[in-house]
């Protein structure tokens, strides 16, 4: 699983880098994640970015043989937040902002690890699609967000190879 995080955070930081406009076109919950996100964007140690359309395309372009990518061409928007460098003050009104939000979510898998603790929480389009996933490093405040149409038996096939 940390193969995924790390190929995705890669990904959007070699494309996305200069692109930190966020703008919401999805779902309300997604739109409160943005919005979140957007609040915090401008504090110190924070780092946001918004990765869709054009963007995103180069990333499916770019990505296309790397480890972990398999599922970029189901992505229609990503949307990065590290306050890994912020204040833990800062680091935990973040998080306790985005906790609500995840109520409507639902939690497919929760990591511990020694200190830190990694979640993922989807929103299903129906029975065989992901509409929208989010993964959350909670010590560093962190989050991933990913908007698309990705099949749950690709997610499967991704899971089954990191095995």
């Amino acid at each position: 699983m940390k193969k995924i995080f790390m190929a995705v955070i890669l990904t959007a930081i070699a494309i996305g880098a200069a692109c930190t406009d966020i703008s919401a076109k999805k779902s309300d919950d997604s739109s409160r994640i943005i919005a979140l996100m957007q609040k915090y964007d401008d504090e110190n140690g924070v780092e946001a970015m918004n990765i869709n359309g054009f963007l995103l395309g180069i990333a499916k372009a770019a990505a296309k043989n790397e480890e972990g990518s398999e599922w970029i061409k189901y992505l229609d928007r990503m949307a990065i937040f590290s306050a890994e460098e912020a204040e833990a003050g800062l680091k935990e009104k973040f998080m306790n902002e985005l906790y609500p939000i995840l109520e409507s979510y639902e939690k497919i898998m929760e990591m511990k690890d020694e200190e830190d603790s990694m979640s993922i929480w989807l929103k299903m389009k129906d029975e065989e699609t992901i509409s929208e996933m989010v993964i959350v490093a909670d010590s560093d405040a962190s989050v991933i967000m990913m908007c698309g149409k990705i099949p749950l038996s690709e997610m499967g096939k991704i899971v089954a190879d990191q095995q």
